[in-house]
Order: C-alpha cells, then sequence, then structure tokens
C-alpha cells in the first residue's frame, strides 16, 4: 500500500527524470545550434541571401522543435500545477510584459510574412536591410541616414519585435525586387523652370531606361496577381508649391529596389552636367 511518504518519493522521481530530461535536451540542443553554426559557415554557396534565409529558418526551427519538446516533457507537471500557477500569472505578466510582446509581435510577424531576410524594411526611424530574425528580436544593416539617402551606415540595428505590434512597417521589397521611386528636387518660383524640367526629364529617362523594361513585366505580373490596374513606369515630374516663392520638382523613376539610391544620384549627376548654369540664376 502507497502511503503519502512512497507518494511524495515517486513525486520526488518523475521531478527530477523531468529536470534531467529538460537538461539532456537543452545540451543536445546548444550543441545542434552550434553545429548548425559550423556546418552554415563552410557551407558553399555562391547565392550569399539564400545562405542567409535557409541559415535563419534551419535555427528558427531548432528552436520552436526545442519548446515544443520542453512543453512534452513537462506537460504533466504544468497540468498538476495549473491552478497554482493561475495565482501568479498576473505578477508575471507584469514582470515580463516587455518579453511576452517581443514574442507576440515574433508570432505576428511570422504569421503575416511581413518580411524575409534581404528586404529592405523602414518602421519608425529605424530603416535597413533584413540580415536575422527570431521571436524576439530583428536584426537589420541600418540604410541611411534618413528615408533620402540609399547607403549602409555601417551599424546593426537589433530591434524587439514588439514594435511590430504598435507601428507600421513598410516593406520595400515587398512585391518585387524592381519598382517605382521618387525623389525631391527644389527651385525658386523665379528659376527657369521650364529648363529645369526638361533637363531633369531628360536625365531620369537616360538613368532609367535599361531598367524600364524589367518593370514593366514586373508590376504586370503584379497586377495580374493582385487584381489591380498596371502602373506607367516610365519616368514623370510633378511640382508642387511647399511655400511662397519655392517649387519642388518630384522625380519619379524605375530602378531596382537595392539601386535606387545609385539610379537618383546618377540622375542628379547628369542633371547637373547639362543643366545651363543660367537656369538658376533669375531670382538674383
Amino acid at each position: 500500500m502507497l502511503t503519502p511518504q512512497s507518494l511524495g518519493w515517486l513525486k520526488g522521481i518523475d521531478l527530477t527524470s523531468n529536470l534531467v530530461s529538460s537538461l539532456l535536451l537543452f545540451i543536445g540542443f546548444v550543441l545542434l545550434r552550434v553545429l548548425v553554426g559550423r556546418i552554415f559557415s563552410r557551407l558553399m554557396i555562391e547565392n550569399g541571401e539564400f545562405k542567409r534565409k535557409l541559415y535563419v529558418y534551419t535555427k528558427n526551427s531548432l528552436s520552436a522543435l526545442f519548446f515544443v519538446a520542453l512543453v512534452i516533457i513537462w506537460a504533466g507537471k504544468l497540468e498538476s500545477f495549473a491552478l497554482s500557477l493561475a495565482a501568479v500569472a498576473a505578477a508575471i505578466a507584469i514582470s515580463f510584459k516587455e518579453y511576452f510582446l517581443c514574442v507576440l509581435g515574433g508570432i505576428y510577424k511570422y504569421s503575416s510574412q511581413l518580411f524575409r531576410v534581404g528586404d529592405r524594411i523602414e518602421i519608425r526611424d529605424l530603416r535597413g536591410d533584413v540580415v536575422d530574425h527570431d521571436f524576439l528580436t530583428t536584426t537589420l544593416l541600418e540604410i541611411g541616414p534618413g528615408s533620402k539617402i540609399h547607403q549602409f551606415t555601417g551599424r546593426t540595428l537589433v530591434i524587439p519585435n514588439s514594435i511590430f505590434l504598435s507601428h507600421p512597417l513598410i516593406n520595400e521589397t515587398a512585391q518585387t525586387t524592381i519598382g517605382i521611386h521618387s525623389f525631391e528636387f527644389p527651385a525658386f518660383i523665379t528659376d527657369d523652370l521650364e529648363t529645369i524640367e526638361s533637363h531633369l526629364m531628360k536625365a531620369a529617362i537616360e538613368a532609367s531606361t535599361p531598367y524600364m523594361a524589367a518593370a514593366e513585366e514586373s508590376y504586370r505580373r503584379l497586377a495580374r496577381a493582385e487584381g489591380i490596374e498596371e502602373p506607367n513606369v516610365k519616368p514623370r515630374i510633378s511640382k508642387f508649391f511647399p511655400e511662397a516663392h519655392h517649387v519642388i520638382f518630384v522625380v519619379r523613376f524605375s530602378a531596382p529596389v537595392k539601386r535606387k539610391g545609385k539610379v537618383e544620384q546618377e540622375i542628379v549627376s547628369k542633371f547637373l552636367k547639362t543643366i545651363p548654369k543660367d537656369a538658376f540664376d533669375r531670382h538674383q
């Protein structure tokens, strides 16, 4: 006949078994993560972006399997302690609020497929190329400074996933690797606006012509897939007046997403080489 003392002894053995199993599982998980990291570091894949995507997918899959196995090991104990855990759930939720929000943000990110490794994203004042992400954080190679500069700053941004729950995200490479971009060019109302516009258009056409065919095909596929009207990818120039005596030219052009900064600089350089010097002298 089992006495209270023997029942307590059996429960102690069961708890010890779970702890040992959890420890062995954790050691195996760490060793496997290290092994996977070494394998990928030696893996000869020419496409670096594909290699990063495969590594992140493998790493996150191992993490998910680890947590599932941990839940299976402790399922019986979790059920036994469910009522007692409910008493401290509120305190834990408050203490680990940010941690839980990061996990929820990670789940939201994965389920909504907000971005992938290699995508260029912007959220709040943070902008860069995604190089790694998991259930807690997302790592970016920063692009900028600001939204008008398209160069790597040399800094790495590690942002918590909770930010995706409360702020809109811009994915510059969500639909296609080549797209329509724009930048602003300021002038005075007394400048030779007609000459400025014609030279800007000429420079935009010369710089973006190599990419227009690919852009047309890309947006044609997107329009068919999404059931939307196919946009015109040819260069365009619009004007608006932010204040008296000033005019802003908005130059729109087609270019690969990750080359738009270079194409923009090419347009500006071509424009400055061909524009007559007296086109900007009328306001003086």
